[in-house]
């Protein structure tokens, strides 16, 4: 949050949650109707971006200009 601060390119992440809220309100009749379903496939689908986040951790460089 303190980038939204300091740069400004990125200012407009203030509006984000507003805008959030603001469509989620609207939509609030269908999103309470909704059926809840659960499934267990969350961790399949978070492994592989886990994985490219490790290995690009991994890959990084840092060097002093």
């Amino acid at each position: 949050m303190s980038d939204w601060i300091r740069f400004p390119d990125f200012s407009h992440g203030f509006l984000v949650p507003i805008i959030l809220l603001y469509v989620s309100w609207g939509k609030r009749g269908p999103l309470r109707a909704a059926a809840v379903d659960p499934n267990n496939s969350g961790p399949l689908i978070l492994l592989p971006g886990l994985i490219t986040l490790i290995l690009g951790k991994a890959a990084t460089g840092y060097f002093l200009l």
